[in-house]
């Protein structure tokens, strides 16, 4: 802290602000709101909840629904008790680098929008992406849940955050609590993320019968003051009149009696936006402690298909619908090695001309080598002159290999980061991660729980009433099982996505409709009138700019 005699006023303010937390963070803590726009931070009931349990307990543990801005209001109590705390360090753990990088730029901007006589009475000695450390000697150090060790220890807070995706939280609190002193504040907070090490921590279990020491709390989205939908939103959806979607929010106003309109237009947004599973939207919003952890065996879809039942996947090609002129289409490709008696080769054909009822035409399934399975692959694809997302991983770069060798232009493109300074740069083909497998599977699961994709391939079916979330709450095939088709219809919606405006525009205007028959079927698969000044691909009097069509486009 700066030297010298302050401003009796100004010394009166600081006074208050070290002894007042909720005076400091409502008069002086700035954030970006859910719109973008930086507004002063309130705490809502559910944020207050959170800072009660901090100022009462040296070791807590925080299970709380998504978006109720946990991290942002202990992130404001860290700070404030850093800023005001001479010496005093805190340490904050992210799961990835990229989630600690966030959480760092709330610290910045908490510091940056301070008014300036307070920055100037609290200069910072080094800042950069990472850390921030005060003239005083407080600093603050964000850093993913992988840092071996915290270098120099001595802290006085550790923030551990979003525990339930550590790949293990063993060793993460090794490794980091065990830099922190002998009284320091130890916080533990996150969503829970199926049945892990966080569920064991929760409830004493497994390997985790220390954590009856931590004082652990439960927020429901509930006490969210902001988690309100009302009839005026953008974003606002009427009640559900499908049997399904209508009985679970009649299940969900009879467990929360309390429950207004507004939250219940809240809880349809977010369950649609969760893809319209019961199990997600418990887990990511829960009521109670009891629903936030999915249980290992339960379903990833909530749809179930009878029919499929003990149905034994009959090997081959399938086709429901064959290729029509100037519809558009899409492919996933999932490849796996030819085994007797192991996985599956899949594709999956949808027509997706409407991109908001996708509709399936074709699917092989097959167990054959790689070789053959690339060109049975390929040939599927240009029957339907199908955008193609081939998952890359191992074998599947050999399929990548042979679509490209070939000059098929519609294939999906990965965009790889460069390092710093460097441009990105694309690949052929769409590579499974952490991040995009997830992603992947909540698109169809989306697709499929909300009736957007009818699935109508037997084999898939059956697929997707074996598909269940693992004990690691991470979703997968039950053993025995297959999930091949699953992975290539998850791809063809990948693909459609990508593919949504030149792909489209290369199968509708890449052939000018010749007579009264042909224009009929344009309009049937545009639903437009067609109108005969517009420029088609293979119009005589065409220049070619090399930049109309898919092809000319990937070509150049």
């Amino acid at each position: 802290m700066s030297g010298g005699r302050i401003h009796p006023e100004i010394a009166r303010e600081l006074v208050r602000c070290k002894g007042d937390f909720v005076h400091f963070c409502t008069t002086y803590l700035r954030i970006v709101d859910k719109s973008g726009n930086l507004v002063p931070l309130l705490p809502h009931d559910a944020q207050r909840e959170i800072l009660d349990l901090l100022d009462d307990n040296l070791w807590s543990f925080v299970l709380k629904a998504r978006r109720i801005g946990c991290t942002t209001i202990v992130s404001a109590w860290i700070f404030w008790r850093v800023l005001f705390g001479p010496h005093l360090k805190a340490a904050v753990l992210a799961h990835l680098s990229e989630s600690a990088e966030g959480i760092f730029e709330t610290y910045h901007t908490f510091y940056a929008e301070l008014p300036e006589w307070m920055r100037s009475l609290f200069p910072t000695k080094k800042s950069n992406v990472r850390a921030i450390e005060f003239s005083h000697g407080g600093r603050i150090r964000v850093a993913s849940a992988r840092t071996e060790k915290l270098r120099g220890g001595g802290y006085q807070i550790v923030h551990a955050d979003e525990v339930a995706m550590y790949s293990d939280v063993q060793r993460m609190m090794r490794s980091s609590f065990s830099a922190a002193d002998g009284g320091a504040h130890i916080i533990m907070s996150t969503t829970a993320n199926g049945v892990n090490e966080a569920y064991h921590f929760w409830h004493a279990s497994g390997s985790f019968s220390q954590s009856r020491y931590f004082k652990k709390h439960f927020v429901s989205w509930l006490a969210d003051s902001t988690a309100r939908t009302s009839k005026s939103s953008p974003e606002y959806v009427e009640p559900f009149t499908d049997p399904g979607l209508a009985l679970w929010e009649s299940e969900l106003r009879d467990r929360c009696p309390g429950i207004t309109d507004e939250q219940l237009a809240y809880a349809r947004v977010q369950f649609i936006k969760l893809g319209g599973s019961p199990d997600n939207f418990d887990q990511e919003f829960p009521t109670e402690a009891s629903l936030a952890f999915i249980l290992s065996g339960k379903p990833f879809f909530s749809r179930r298909y009878d029919e499929a039942l003990g149905h034994e996947p009959v090997e081959g090609l399938v086709i429901t619908d064959e290729p029509k002129p100037y519809r558009t289409y899409a492919m996933g490709v999932d490849t796996a090695g030819g085994v007797p008696g192991g996985d599956f080769s899949a594709c999956y054909v949808v027509d997706v001309s409407d991109r908001d009822k996708p509709v399936e035409v074709a699917s092989l399934y097959i167990r054959m080598n790689v070789e053959p399975f690339a060109d049975a692959a390929l040939e599927l694809a240009d029957r339907y002159k199908a955008y193609v997302a081939i998952e890359r991983t191992g074998i599947g770069l050999a399929v990548v290999q042979r679509f490209k060798h070939s000059g098929y232009p519609y294939l999906y493109r990965t965009t790889v980061q460069g390092k710093v300074g460097q441009e990105a740069q694309e690949r052929l083909g769409w590579d499974a991660s952490e991040r995009s497998r997830p992603a992947m599977l909540s698109s169809l699961q989306s697709a499929i729980n909300l009736g957007r994709l009818e699935p109508i391939d037997p084999r898939l079916k059956n697929e997707i009433n074996t598909f269940v979330w693992d004990k690691t709450g991470r979703p997968d095939h039950q053993g025995g099982a297959h999930s091949d088709m699953i992975v290539a219809a998850g791809l063809a919606l990948v693909a459609a996505e990508q593919s949504a405006e030149v792909h489209q525009i290369d199968m509708r205007m890449g052939h000018r409709p010749v007579n009264a028959l042909e224009r009929i079927k344009w309009e049937m698969a545009t639903g437009q009138l067609f109108d005969p000044s517009l420029a088609f691909a293979d119009d005589p009097d065409r220049h070619s700019d090399g930049g109309s069509t898919m092809s000319a486009i990937l070509s150049s």
